[in-house]
């Protein structure tokens, strides 16, 4: 599979989880505390759960729709999966 291209998002989950994952391997405890993380979007609220789950909250909006063709895609991933 290619790889995505890397471009400037609003907020994208991923960053907000791995600024928190960052911040508690360096000490900080699990322990449902809320961590507040600010993106060009706006702030997101993180909490990382003393089971291990992660909880990501704040506002969202949608930006695009998009129908794909099931043949389309079953092709796609057809192809993407043999390369």
């Amino acid at each position: 599979m290619a790889p995505r291209p890397i471009t400037r998002q609003p907020a994208a989950t991923t960053p907000e989880v791995a600024v928190v994952a960052a911040a508690t391997a360096e000490g900080s405890e699990r322990d449902d505390t809320v961590w507040q993380v600010q993106v060009p979007g706006g702030s997101c609220s993180v909490t990382w759960r003393a089971d291990g789950t992660v909880l990501l909250t704040g506002p969202a909006v949608i930006v695009a729709e998009l129908d794909l063709d099931d043949s389309w895609l079953e092709a796609a991933l057809a192809a993407a999966g043999s390369a």
